[in-house]
């Protein structure tokens, strides 16, 4: 690294910008990309929160798993088993979402058919479908 010659401006290596102070973009050459950060990775699930089973106090932060609210000994899932409780999650979300809608559905067209011709109207509906 070198120092800044005292007649210049702008820094051509780093971009700094004496006159604002502050760091602009510096193309390094033709052909070259500009250089581009670094994407933080996201874990492939989201962090747990450490919650006591008993009472859902929070306890992150806490040395001991005892929760200081009920007194409840938590312990702490190790990586296999947290993962497992994850995609259990996952599978149960995709299948219960799609059945709910179905549901909902099924319950509007019936009260439609119903508003439209009364109680037989619906049972020929439900078998119908």
């Amino acid at each position: 690294m070198r120092p800044l010659a005292l007649a210049a401006k702008v820094c051509l290596a780093c971009g700094y910008n004496r006159i604002t102070g502050r760091n602009i973009a510096v193309q390094t050459g033709e052909g070259e990309a500009p250089a581009r950060k670094k994407q933080k990775r996201r874990p492939a699930y989201p962090p747990e929160k450490f919650v006591c089973k008993n009472c859902q106090y929070d306890l992150a932060g806490l040395k001991s798993t005892t929760c200081p609210e009920c007194g409840t000994v938590n312990r702490m899932l190790a990586r296999r088993p947290r993962d497992s409780e994850y995609s259990r999650r996952v599978v149960r979300k995709a299948w219960v979402n799609p059945i709910i809608m179905i549901l909902v559905g099924l319950a509007i067209s019936c009260s439609i058919a119903a508003a439209v011709g009364g109680a037989p109207a619906v049972i020929g509906h439900l078998l119908r479908a």
